[in-house]
């Protein structure tokens, strides 16, 4: 079966017009979330999440508010990150290093 590129074209079209409309809905529901984990106290989300630990997969618990940030500690003296893309490496078994 050939590909109808003028199909193809006409069903992208079609989610792009989609996702367009859906926009309002998203941020709509997005600040409805905000509002409501506001209302929330520490106290009793910690309580409603205390029984995550004995769940087979990785939950998160509330300690503190629903809401906020924290700035990260701050690396130790002798940390060093080396990082790549990895995307443009060829893969070659007989490298001494192994490439994921």
């Amino acid at each position: 079966m050939p590909l109808d590129l003028g199909e193809i074209a006409l069903q992208l079209e079609q989610v792009a017009q989609r996702l367009g409309r859906g926009k309002d809905g998203r941020e709509l529901r997005l600040k409805e979330l905000l509002d409501a984990a506001g209302k929330v106290d520490a106290a009793t989300a910690a309580t409603k999440t205390h029984s995550a630990s004995g769940r087979p997969f990785l939950a998160a618990q509330v300690e503190e508010d629903l809401l906020g940030s924290y700035c990260p500690p701050s690396p130790p003296a002798d940390w060093c990150v080396a990082a790549v893309d990895g995307s443009h490496i060829d893969v070659d078994r007989h490298l001494p290093v192994s490439c994921f």
